[in-house]
């Protein structure tokens, strides 16, 4: 597997539609919710569990302090 294939967070496959040729409306990230503030890692995409996370865990760092 690339490294541009693999997640940085977690190395399992980031299934980036685009790193494969493909148009980025077939991405999974094309209809992602993103956190507002992502690890400053841009060498691949991140996969979409980690991504599911990262926004967890913003979304409930945002109810506990409201």
């Amino acid at each position: 597997m690339s490294e541009k294939s693999q997640c940085p967070l977690c190395e399992r496959a980031n299934l980036c539609a685009f790193e494969t040729g493909k148009s980025i409306e077939d991405c999974w990230c094309h209809y992602a919710h993103f956190p507002k503030k992502l690890p400053e890692r841009p060498d691949a995409c991140l996969c979409a569990d980690c991504v599911a996370r990262l926004a967890k865990a913003e979304r409930l760092a945002l109810k506990l302090t409201e």
